[in-house]
């Protein structure tokens, strides 16, 4: 602390006063504390202390070379209270920043936990749509294997079902092809349940979700509000994934409509608004609404995987047929 600095401090004065204000009340305490103003002595060491600081704050800001000095002192504790400030608000900027940080982390996990879920439930229904058709090709395949492999142990039992050495030839094929297509539509099953799910997980991805609201918005988009914005809700939206990809869960298509909704609100294309619903009602960004009047080029994969494995089956059993004839 500089010397006019703890003066100043003595008689309870502000260093930021102007100079002339400084002068009046430094005269103020020079009047009240003269030892003529007390019957020519001091009555205490706080009254001599506070006249004598008095005197010689009064000369620092008289004296030229002195004003230069406490002009000094001031302007510097003047930059060092701007600085100070500056510092103050330099942290409030990062400890803002941070939070917004955090808040953006948050969204982003929680959208990820949310899209990982749909994943999830959307693989779950497809393996329930398909775990017929996989369990009963695989048991055909299995038992036609059976019981071509038993026939010698179990004492050629079809030859005498099929008398003849040419019946019980064609049988024993007739059940090896059999356990041959049932293993294949197996395999076809598991492949479709396979490429079915990664279909239905690309709704999700921003091509999948701007062609379902282009696709399907007459069924998204509920109405719209009092200031003539769209709206939609997370049951509209599963309504609209369930007409599209034909799951009958429809907590699958919820859970599937919830992911996007949070995306969205992630990217501010959705505001929650507090209207009383059964299900959650959000308005649509007019930069959402634009994007959407263009249209889009992009569509899901209508390739028909049945086709590939119904060629690969009839080459097969075409080359069977040729290996018999020889």
């Amino acid at each position: 602390m500089t010397e006019l600095s703890t003066k100043l401090a003595i008689l309870g004065l502000s260093g930021r006063l102007s100079k002339l204000v400084l002068r009046k009340k430094l005269n103020a305490i020079l009047k009240s504390t003269h030892p003529d103003a007390t019957g020519g002595n001091f009555n205490d060491a706080q009254q001599e202390t506070r006249y004598t600081a008095a005197v010689e704050v009064l000369e620092i800001i008289n004296s030229p070379k002195k004003i230069s000095e406490t002009g000094k002192e001031i302007q510097l504790l003047t930059k060092n209270q701007t600085a100070l400030a500056k510092t103050q608000s330099s942290i409030l900027e990062m400890m803002h920043e941070q939070r917004e940080q955090e808040k953006i982390t948050q969204q982003q996990a929680s959208t990820e936990a949310a899209e990982t879920k749909a994943g999830a439930s959307i693989a779950r229904a497809m393996r329930q749509t398909y775990a017929p058709l996989k369990v009963g090709a695989l048991s055909i395949s299995v038992i036609a294997a059976i019981v071509g492999a038993l026939d010698k142990p179990l004492g050629g039992f079809i030859e005498g079902l099929f008398p003849g050495s040419v019946g019980a030839r064609y049988a024993k094929i007739v059940l090896g092809l059999i356990s041959i297509i049932g293993a294949f539509l197996a395999l076809y099953a598991k492949q479709r349940e396979i490429r079915e799910a990664d279909r239905l997980k690309s709704i999700m991805t921003d091509a999948g979700i701007h062609y379902l609201f282009y696709r399907y918005g007459y069924l998204i988009f509920a109405g719209e509000n009092e200031e003539g914005k769209k709206t939609l809700s997370l049951l509209t939206l599963a309504n609209a994934i369930a007409e599209h990809t034909q799951i009958q869960d429809m907590a699958t298509c919820e859970a599937t409509a919830g992911a996007i909704l949070k995306k969205l609100i992630q990217r501010g294309v959705l505001n929650f608004t507090a209207a009383k619903s059964l299900s959650p009602i959000y308005t649509v960004d007019q930069e959402l609404e634009e994007n959407l009047d263009h249209g889009v080029s992009w569509s899901f994969s209508n390739e028909r995987l049945v086709d590939k494995m119904r060629a690969r089956i009839k080459r097969f059993l075409s080359n069977i047929l040729k290996w018999f004839k020889k």
